[in-house]
């Protein structure tokens, strides 16, 4: 049995391209009209874990070990804004549809129906800002 040990940009490169198989496919369910499943949770779900990932990958560019990227932060989108923040973007990246979503992501609400209410933004506008980080993200990872 061969062990492969991957590479740091294999694992930069890896959150990114998962970041971005997860974008892509809520882009494909924001263009789809809601049949009688709504969708919109998997939709959430999906922008949710894309911005997630692409801020891990953000961070872990910059330093950050994996282990505390996983232990640390794990899916609190709020603190990985505010570490990402903290690269010094230029200029800043304001995130207000993701610091939206992220207490209903953390709760995994966006995973697991519930019967309760929850505030969500509009997934259009989410989708938007999940591209434009994405955009920002690529031009980091890649340099």
């Amino acid at each position: 049995m061969n062990v492969v040990t991957p590479t740091n940009f294999e694992v930069e490169a890896s959150f990114y391209s998962l970041a971005t198989e997860y974008l892509h496919a809520a882009e494909i369910l924001v263009a789809t009209p809601v049949t009688t499943l709504n969708v919109s949770l998997v939709t959430y779900f999906l922008l949710g874990h894309a911005a997630e990932l692409l801020m891990k990958s953000c961070l872990y560019k910059a330093g950050t070990p994996l282990q505390k990227l996983k232990c640390n932060f794990g899916h609190d989108l709020g603190q990985l804004i505010s570490e990402a923040q903290k690269l010094g973007h230029n200029p800043p990246l304001s995130l207000p549809n993701i610091h939206a979503l992220a207490k209903n992501y953390k709760a995994k609400s966006t995973e697991y129906r519930q019967l309760k209410e929850m505030s969500l933004p509009p997934n259009d506008l989410l989708l938007q800002e999940v591209k434009v980080l994405d955009s920002r993200v690529f031009d980091q990872v890649i340099t």
